[in-house]
């Protein structure tokens, strides 16, 4: 499971970086367009970190991890923020919103 996390972060990291960053730094998209096509992905990569850190805290000197429901339990109830807001009060605004703005790339 920490394992998975820690892939979610790498590759949160890696879009952020190589694309977010870059694009804006090179003039391709303004800081409004690539939070359009983004979206929260620093509130995404604050959730996916603190689920990672906690789940590496879990193990013992051996690495060994002997239970996870109450830190995933937590997590979910506390932790998953950034999912609210980009699936239940946003989805259809920004849904329609990105389609616009990638359809106007296009033509």
């Amino acid at each position: 499971m920490w394992s998975g996390e820690d892939g979610i972060v790498e590759d949160l990291d890696f879009v952020q970086d190589k694309y977010q960053i870059s694009l804006v730094q090179l003039n391709l998209l303004s800081e409004d367009e690539a939070r359009c096509v983004f979206g929260e992905i620093n509130d995404l990569l604050k959730v996916h970190r603190s689920l990672r850190d906690a789940l590496s805290d879990l193990r013992d000197a051996a690495g060994i991890t002997r239970s996870v429901g109450e830190t995933l339990v937590n997590w979910v109830r506390v932790g998953n923020y950034a999912y609210y807001g980009l699936w239940e009060n946003d989805y259809t605004l920004t849904h329609t919103v990105k389609a616009y703005f990638l359809d106007s790339l296009s033509g």
